[in-house]
């Protein structure tokens, strides 16, 4: 995939950025006569350049450095980047367009990939912070932002504990925090988690140990169990449909797709009572009369949308005032 898009006359690569690519730092000690003093580009790859992962919500990205440039592929398109002025963090930006940019600060990056801005990009095995849980036995709700942890229960003003480290458990995280003779820990699995009273979807599965006591919760932003790839509908109400239809949760709540006529636009709002639409929109194009009546009848649910779930294939379910729409995810949410 580098090789690929270094050569390809499209990036239109500076002389400079061809250049540093070829270099590498000599070895130090006794072997450093021996080694060779420059890294041909063909000897790039996966080994000595690994990528690592990183997770805007649903949308997977990969990442590497080579050199002091960073390459960023992309569903499938690949750029090269290379450093930028900032006045925290490193940020990354290409050289033919300023509408790429990676500007990643402790496991979290900010991407904008030819001008589209992707959801909050976390690295494979990093927990999105700051990262809000809660459960229904006594109803509680920790608030964690990597240095405390605010523990909020009914009748009781809000409790400030010291974070003392986050380790590694399974494919999970543990926080420990302290306030006084007092000990919390949150033990966080990245595994859908369904909160018992609302409904409401969450990514984590989280539970809270206060001083010996054990409680169940579910905890993370469910947005991001929404954002990152475009969704296609494919049943109303349990009877499959052959339709352009599709939607795309985008990072700043606004949602945007096709009821399989025209273009729609609006914004999307996610509370502890669940999903809701506003301000939709639609273009007026016209179509054929069983494609426009379809069209119209997926303007109707989606004007009722009230909740969201997933069914056993992964599936979106959205649950509307008039009945379910059943969406499947089939593409990046951002184009190449």
């Amino acid at each position: 995939m580098f090789l690929k898009s270094l050569f390809n006359s499209s990036l239109q690569l500076p002389a400079s950025v061809m250049v540093a690519l070829c270099l590498s730092t000599p070895a130090v000690g006794a072997a450093q006569s021996q080694a060779p003093q420059g890294v041909r580009v063909t000897e790039i790859s996966q080994d000595s350049h690994p990528f690592t992962t990183w997770h805007c919500a649903r949308q997977p990205i990969q990442v590497r450095m080579v050199g002091q440039f960073m390459e960023v592929v992309v569903g499938g398109s690949s750029q090269i980047l290379r450093q930028a002025v900032s006045a925290s963090g490193a940020r990354y930006v290409a050289p033919n367009d300023p509408g790429t940019e990676f500007w990643s600060k402790g496991g979290q990056a900010n991407v904008t990939w030819s001008g589209t801005e992707l959801p909050v990009c976390v690295e494979d095995g990093t927990l999105m912070v700051p990262m809000r849980a809660s459960g229904n036995e006594s109803f509680w709700a920790v608030d964690y932002d990597r240095w405390s942890v605010t523990l909020s229960e009914p009748g009781k003003p809000p409790r400030s504990f010291d974070v003392k480290g986050q380790s590694p458990q399974g494919d999970g995280w543990r926080i420990q925090a302290e306030s006084g003779q007092a000990n919390l820990y949150l033990d966080i699995n990245p595994q859908l988690c369904v909160d018992n009273m609302s409904g409401q979807p969450r990514p984590y599965t989280v539970s809270m140990t206060l001083n010996e006591q054990t409680m169940q919760g579910c905890g993370g932003d469910p947005a991001r169990l929404l954002q990152g790839v475009r969704w296609q509908l494919k049943a109303i109400d349990g009877k499959a449909v052959t339709t352009q239809a599709s939607l795309e949760f985008l990072a700043d709540n606004r949602v945007a797709g096709s009821n399989g006529c025209n273009r729609i636009m609006g914004s999307y709002a996610l509370s502890g009572e669940g999903l809701s639409f506003s301000k939709l929109a639609s273009t007026r194009m016209a179509c054929e009369p069983a494609v426009m009546t379809l069209a119209d009848t997926v303007d109707q649910y989606l004007s009722g949308v009230r909740g969201f779930a997933f069914d056993d294939q992964g599936a979106l379910v959205l649950k509307t005032e008039k009945g379910e729409l059943l969406w499947q995810a089939i593409d990046t949410a951002t184009k190449s």
